[in-house]
């Protein structure tokens, strides 16, 4: 029997196009595959009690001085977070914007950060933007989108 000198790049190749279809996260980089509480306990606090536990984290990447840092997540199915400013307020709570934009905002940081993450087409032709400050200052941005293919969220934290 002869062997194929090829063989083991072209299985390579279908076994990166394979985990591409089934709709996984990427690899490389920043790029995870957490659900559940390992997924949780790497977004900030006051993020990750908004977050379904069964959301997937994707990619979890941190500029090197530490004044921003940025996670992806997906979620099968699955609705708006359920942000702060849409409960009773209490003393204290943080003041939540929240605005409309066009899909593309979302769309165009799924497709640089993750590039092998299909999002499917948009369930509404809106993707919310969401922004308030923490304790420490710092500012946390929630891009979310709902497509035929479930829940994405960018989530940024950004030191002002």
């Amino acid at each position: 029997m002869r062997s194929d000198p090829g063989m083991p790049a072209r299985l390579a190749a279908l076994a990166w196009a394979l985990a591409l279809a089934a709709g996984g996260c990427g690899e490389g980089g920043g790029f995870v595959e957490r659900s559940g509480a390992e997924a949780l306990r790497r977004l900030p606090p006051e993020v990750a009690d908004l977050v379904p536990e069964d959301a997937v984290l994707c990619l979890d990447e941190a500029r090197a001085d530490g004044d921003y840092r940025i996670w992806i997540l997906r979620r099968p199915g699955g609705t708006w977070l359920d942000l702060p400013a849409e409960r009773p307020r209490a003393k204290g709570a943080p003041q939540v914007e929240s605005h409309d934009m066009p899909p593309s905002a979302l769309l165009g940081v799924l497709r640089s950060r993750t590039p092998g993450l299909d999002p499917g087409e948009p369930a509404e032709p809106r993707c919310r933007f969401s922004h308030w400050k923490l304790p420490d200052g710092a500012e946390v941005q929630v891009r979310e989108l709902v497509t035929d293919r479930g829940w994405f969220a960018s989530v940024e934290r950004v030191a002002l």
